[in-house]
């Protein structure tokens, strides 16, 4: 667990700082979003499993919705949301994943039932290294680099991030 720990952290500051030097280069193909979402959800339930959280899905199993993106870069994305959520979220919470189309836009929304960031980290909690700290979250591992990255990587994307909380809400 310390060595994947370290690789995950070294990872991180590795995506950091090419995206920071400008040298993140996005592999751009067609690929079906949902499909990106769905495995997402599926890759992050073993973690939700031993956490006790329930991972709960709308994407439409039976539906295609084709984007022009880096593939690895949204499934990082996904994967950063999804484990911050779980990773925060008590044992009997519930971590939700659902797609929508807005305009000219995909949206994907996760939601959680966590311990919430207070209204006054909100602006901070994108920041490289910045982490809502506070005595709930002590206790958990993490870099401060996961939404950073996804927010850099939305935005290189023409994307970009919102975050909504409440301390004790999620």
């Amino acid at each position: 667990e310390s060595g994947e720990h370290l690789l995950d952290l070294i990872s991180d500051i590795l995506d950091m700082s090419k995206i920071e030097a400008g040298k993140y280069e996005l592999d751009l193909e067609d690929f079906n979003l949902l499909k990106v979402l769905r495995l997402g959800a599926h890759m992050i339930e073993g973690r939700a499993l031993d956490a006790q959280v329930k991972i709960i899905s709308t994407i439409p199993e039976d539906t295609a919705v084709h984007i022009t993106a880096d593939r690895r870069a949204v499934m990082q994305m996904v994967l950063n949301l999804l484990s911050n959520a779980v990773k925060f979220t008590e044992p009997g919470g519930e971590v939700s994943i659902e797609y929508m189309k807005r305009d000219d836009a995909v949206v994907f929304r996760i939601a959680d039932t966590g311990i919430g960031i207070p209204a006054s980290k909100l602006k901070y909690v994108c920041r490289p290294f910045e982490q809502a700290a506070n005595h709930f979250t002590r206790n958990h591992e993490g870099s401060g680099l996961g939404l950073a990255i996804t927010k850099d990587l939305a935005e290189l994307h023409g994307g970009d991030i919102r975050i909504e909380s409440a301390v004790g809400v999620g």
